[in-house]
């Protein structure tokens, strides 16, 4: 495991003032923008917990992904100059959609239980840039490991490599380990419009 010893951020300092160039004050005006409705956003759509205004319970595999993905951008945001509280926010809505997911049974040891990679990417890139907007965060460093460990052979919960065979056993894969087998519930929530959409 990484030490915090071992992470070294280089610091840049500016030594003269200069006006900036009209594309870099609009740019600061958009981000104070941002700022402001990120905050907005969340209060519309959250409760005072974190958690979305959404349905009670949920059937099936398909859409824990669409959850993560509307707070995904907003780690991105404060690594590109969005305020703190922005990234507070990030990390509160990371634990509570967890949460949420774990609660609706789709999520299992903070991980998706089963679902393709394509699906799991637009989850976790939302945990990749938690880590670059904070890489002390240890909750969030041991999540990234366990998560590896899940895909490396030394989650024996998440037996998703074939060792012998160097691949991933299943397509559909997770926290509980390869779906070899998928019934009608687990694309309940898979919305008509996408039938004809290739399997991943």
């Amino acid at each position: 495991m990484i030490s915090t010893e071992q992470i070294r951020i280089k610091t840049i300092m500016a030594q003269k003032r200069k006006i900036p160039p009209k594309w870099a004050t609009r740019q600061r005006e958009l981000i104070s923008l941002m700022n402001r409705t990120a905050t907005l956003f969340a209060d519309r759509y959250t409760r005072s917990d974190g958690t979305l205004k959404w349905r009670e319970s949920w059937i099936g595999m398909d859409g824990t992904d669409n959850g993560y993905e509307i707070f995904l951008p907003y780690p991105l945001f404060y690594l590109l100059g969005g305020g703190d509280h922005v990234h507070q926010l990030a990390q509160k809505e990371w634990d509570a959609l967890t949460w949420q997911f774990t609660s609706y049974g789709t999520v299992d040891r903070e991980f998706v239980s089963y679902f393709d990679w394509f699906h799991h990417s637009e989850s976790y890139t939302y945990l990749f840039y938690l880590g670059l907007a904070d890489p002390y965060h240890y909750i969030n460093r041991k999540r990234a490991l366990n998560f590896a460990a899940m895909y490396i052979g030394e989650d024996p919960l998440a037996p998703n490599w074939d060792a012998e065979q160097k691949m991933i056993r299943s397509p559909i894969n997770g926290s509980k380990g390869p779906a070899t087998e998928l019934t009608a519930e687990d694309w309940t929530n898979h919305r008509p419009v996408l039938a004809e959409y290739l399997v991943p």
